[in-house]
C-alpha cells in the first residue's frame, strides 16, 4: 500500500487502548474511520473533531491511519449535525427530541445553525429547542468549542500539543492567550521550567529578561525546598542553579523579589507561595488552639473511660487513657506510636466517649485512601475521608462538620505543608483536632515534617506497648533495625534469598506485597511478577502509558480523581476492558471490592500502574497481610525506610537483602531540616 502521508478528518467516538498504542475510532461523512496513535500522552478526547496526518495501512479488518500528528479542527456546515450529536459538551445539553428539532429546522441551512450559536440569537434557538436554558447552554457549548480551537492553535506556536494546550485552558480558562502573551513562563505548571525556557530562548527572549529571572527564582526555590525539606533559603542556595542557566544569583533574587515570587527578609529567603501556605496554617492552628473547649473534670472523663473498659473488647491501658484525657481537654493533641500499639483503639475510645459526653461525632481523615479504609474498618467510624475527598465534599456542601466535632488526622507523619494547607484552608470552625502518626516512618515527599514539629508544640501521648501477637514480632524487628542491630528471624519476621527470582516466587505464591525503595526496582519486580502470573501465550488486554495490563492484574492508582472517587494510593484489581470502558475492583480493608468503571483517559489521568510492588512512600498508611521488604544500596534506603516497609505487614514480613541489611542500617540519614520563616503556631 502507498506509504504517502495523507490528511484525514475524524469525529472521535471511541478510544481503545492497545499494547503499544491507542486505537481511536470515529466517523466522518457517515463513514467509519480508525486511527492508531503512538504517543500515549497526546491523544484526542471522545467527541473531538480532529484533522490527522499519517500513513494509511491495511489492518486486520479495515484500513488504519498510523497518525504522525493531529490537531483540533472547527465544525463546519458539512459536519455540524454529526458534531453536536457526538461531542460530549453538546450531548450533555441536548436530549434526543431537541436534537431532532435542530436537525429539522436547520438541515437545509446548516450555516444558519452555526450563525445562531455564534451570534447571540438565543431567542431563535429557544423557539427551536423549546427551552431558554438549553438554548443558552447550546451557545455556551459552541463558545467552548471555538475557545478550545483558538487556544490549541495559539499554543501550538509554543510547541504545545493539543492535550497540553487544553491543560492550560483548564488552568487559566478564558485568559489563557492573554496570560501567555503577557508572560510565556506562565506555561511552567504544564510543561516545566526547562522546556518553556528552551522555547523562550528560541523565540529570542534575553537570558536576563525579568520574567525569565523571576520564573527561574520560583523554579530554583521549589527545587531546593523539595531537596532539603526546608522553605527557608539563603542566597547561597541559588548559586548552582544560577550558574547552570547562565545568570547571576543577585539578579535572580532581585527580580523574583520585585515580581513577588520570593519574599526576602534580611538574609532569609522564601517562596511567596510557601510563605502564604505557612501563614495560613499558623493562623488556622492558632485559632483552633485558642478556642474555648468544653471543660470536663478529670473524674468525669475517668468515669467514662472506666465504663468504656467494662463494655469494650480491649480495655485501655494507662497511656491510652492519657491520650483520651488529652483529646477531651485540649483543642489540638497528638498521638504517636508504631504499628500494633493500639492507636486505632484509642481513636475508637475517643469517638465513643466524646459522643456520650458532648453529643458530637468524630470525623477521620488521612492522606491515602487505603489508610482511610483501614481506620474505617478498625474503628467502625462512618465519617472517614481522604483529605482530597474531605475538601471536595465540604466545598460542595455534601458534608456538614458540626461545631464540637473531633477531627482525627490519621497517618499524620505523611503530611507535608502542602497537604496540611489543604486541610487548614477549609477553615473548619469550632472543631478539635487529634493528629495520629509514627515519627519513625519516612518523612513526607513534600516539604515540612509537620508531625515531628507538632509533637513538640501540642500535648502528645507516645504509645509503646505492642498488643497484636504478630505485630509484636514485626515491630520488635523494626525497632531493632532502628537501633542499628540485625534482628533474628522468628515467627512473623524472617529473611528470603536476595535474588529477584526468589522475591518474585515468594510474592507470587504467598500473595505478598513487595515494597522497594526505587521506582526502577518496583517496575522490574512488577514486570517479573506479571510474567510469572500469566503464560507466555497470554495476550494483554490493553496498554496504558506503555505498560501492558492483563485481566486479574493488581494495580495502584497514583493520582486523585475526586469526581470519580479514585484516590492516590488506592489498590485495585483490573477486571476487564471493552471499547473505552475499563472495569476495576477497588480493594477495601473489609476484603469486599468496590466496582469502578472508568474510561481509558480517566485511568491514564489517575496514574494507574501495576501494584504487585510499590515504593515505601506509596505503602505508607497501608497495611498488608504479608510483605516483602527489599533492601537496596542507595541513600534513600536507610533504617527509617526499612522500619516503614517492615511495619506495613500485619501478619508476616520477609526481608530480601539485595544489599545486606547492615549496609542499609549504616546508611547515613540525610536530615531534611525543616525551617520556616513562619512558625507553626503563634
Amino acid at each position: 500500500m502507498d506509504k504517502r502521508i495523507i490528511n484525514s478528518f475524524m469525529l472521535v467516538t471511541s478510544i481503545r487502548p492497545q499494547l503499544n498504542s491507542v486505537s481511536v475510532s470515529g466517523t466522518y461523512d457517515k463513514q467509519q474511520r480508525t486511527a492508531e496513535f503512538p504517543d500515549l500522552n497526546n491523544i484526542p478526547r471522545v467527541g473531538d473533531l480532529i484533522q490527522m496526518n499519517g500513513i494509511l495501512v491495511q489492518g486486520e479488518r479495515r484500513r488504519v491511519l498510523k497518525v504522525k500528528s493531529w490537531k483540533l479542527t472547527p465544525a463546519t456546515a458539512a459536519n455540524i449535525f454529526e458534531f453536536i450529536k457526538r461531542a460530549i459538551s453538546f450531548k450533555s445539553v441536548l436530549n434526543n427530541r431537541q436534537l431532532k428539532a435542530l436537525h429539522k429546522a436547520y438541515f437545509a441551512f446548516p450555516r444558519r445553525l452555526i450563525a445562531a450559536m455564534s451570534g447571540n440569537r438565543t431567542a431563535e434557538l429557544e423557539r427551536v429547542v423549546g427551552c431558554f436554558m438549553t438554548a443558552a447552554k447550546l451557545e455556551g457549548a459552541w463558545e467552548v468549542h471555538l475557545r478550545e480551537l483558538k487556544v490549541v492553535h495559539y499554543l501550538s506556536e509554543y510547541s504545545l500539543n493539543p492535550q497540553e494546550a487544553l491543560a492550560m485552558l483548564d488552568l487559566h480558562h478564558l485568559k489563557v492567550i492573554e496570560v501567555v502573551e503577557t508572560n510565556p513562563y506562565a506555561l511552567m505548571p504544564v510543561i516545566g521550567f526547562e522546556r518553556v525556557d528552551a522555547i523562550c530562548m528560541k523565540k529570542g527572549i534575553d537570558e536576563f529578561d525579568p520574567q525569565r529571572l523571576a520564573a527561574l527564582g520560583c523554579y530554583l526555590a521549589r527545587k531546593q525546598t523539595q531537596n532539603t525539606g526546608s522553605s527557608l533559603l539563603s542566597e547561597h542556595d541559588f548559586n548552582i542553579g544560577a550558574q547552570e542557566f547562565g545568570v547571576d544569583t543577585r539578579s535572580i533574587i532581585y527580580e523574583s523579589k520585585r515580581s513577588g515570587v520570593l519574599i526576602v527578609n534580611g538574609e532569609c529567603i522564601t517562596s511567596a507561595c510557601y510563605h502564604e501556605m505557612e501563614t495560613r496554617i499558623r493562623t488556622y492552628l492558632t485559632q483552633v488552639e485558642r478556642l474555648p473547649c468544653v471543660m470536663f473534670h478529670d473524674y468525669e472523663i475517668d468515669t467514662e473511660i472506666s465504663l468504656f473498659n467494662r463494655i469494650g473488647i480491649f480495655p485501655l491501658h494507662e497511656k491510652q487513657a492519657l491520650a483520651v484525657r488529652l483529646a477531651m481537654h485540649h483543642p489540638i493533641t497528638c498521638i504517636r506510636g508504631a504499628a500494633g500499639v493500639g492507636k486505632t483503639e484509642v481513636i475508637n475510645a475517643i469517638s465513643t466517649i466524646n459522643k456520650r459526653m458532648t453529643g458530637t461525632s468524630v470525623t477521620s481523615t488521612a492522606l491515602s485512601s487505603i489508610a482511610v479504609d483501614r481506620i474505617k474498618q478498625a474503628t467502625g467510624l462512618k465519617e472517614c475521608y481522604t483529605i482530597a475527598k474531605l475538601k471536595s465534599d465540604y466545598l460542595l456542601k455534601k458534608l456538614d462538620i458540626k461545631a464540637g466535632t473531633i477531627l482525627v488526622v490519621d497517618e499524620s507523619s505523611m503530611l507535608s505543608v502542602q497537604d496540611l494547607y489543604v486541610l487548614c484552608n477549609l477553615g473548619l470552625r469550632d472543631v478539635r483536632i487529634v493528629f495520629v502518626g509514627d515519627t519513625n516512618q519516612l518523612e513526607p515527599i513534600g516539604y515540612g515534617s509537620f508531625f515531628k514539629q507538632a509533637t513538640q508544640y501540642f500535648p502528645t501521648t507516645t504509645l509503646t506497648k505492642v498488643w497484636r501477637a504478630e505485630a509484636k514480632e514485626i515491630t520488635f524487628a523494626a525497632n531493632t533495625i532502628l537501633n542499628g542491630e540485625r534482628p533474628s528471624a522468628q515467627g512473623a519476621f524472617g529473611y528470603i534469598k536476595r535474588q529477584i527470582n526468589e522475591i518474585v516466587s515468594y510474592a507470587h505464591e504467598e500473595n505478598a506485597q513487595v515494597i522497594a525503595a526505587t521506582n526502577r526496582t518496583v517496575a522490574k519486580i512488577n514486570t517479573e511478577i506479571q510474567t510469572a502470573k500469566y503464560s507466555a501465550s497470554a495476550v494483554p488486554d490493553l496498554s496504558i502509558m506503555s505498560t501492558p495490563f492483563y485481566r486479574g492484574d493488581r494495580v495502584i492508582f497514583t493520582r486523585n480523581l475526586n469526581n470519580l472517587g479514585i484516590y492516590n494510593g488506592q489498590f485495585a484489581k483490573f477486571v476487564w476492558a471493552k471499547n473505552n470502558e475499563l472495569v476495576f475492583h477497588l480493594e477495601t480493608a473489609s476484603g469486599k471490592h468496590s466496582e469502578k468503571i472508568i474510561s481509558y483517559h480517566q485511568a491514564a489521568n489517575a496514574g494507574v500502574q501495576l501494584g504487585y510492588a510499590c515504593t515505601g512512600h506509596k505503602s505508607q498508611g497501608a497495611g498488608f497481610d504479608k510483605v516483602v521488604a527489599v533492601m537496596e544500596n542507595i541513600p534513600m534506603c536507610n533504617k527509617n525506610w526499612a522500619y516503614t516497609a517492615i511495619t506495613r505487614a500485619k501478619k508476616e514480613v520477609r526481608v530480601a537483602e539485595i544489599t545486606r541489611l547492615e549496609t542499609v542500617m549504616n546508611q547515613p540519614i540525610l536530615q531534611r531540616m525543616t525551617q520556616r520563616m513562619v512558625p507553626l503556631v503563634s
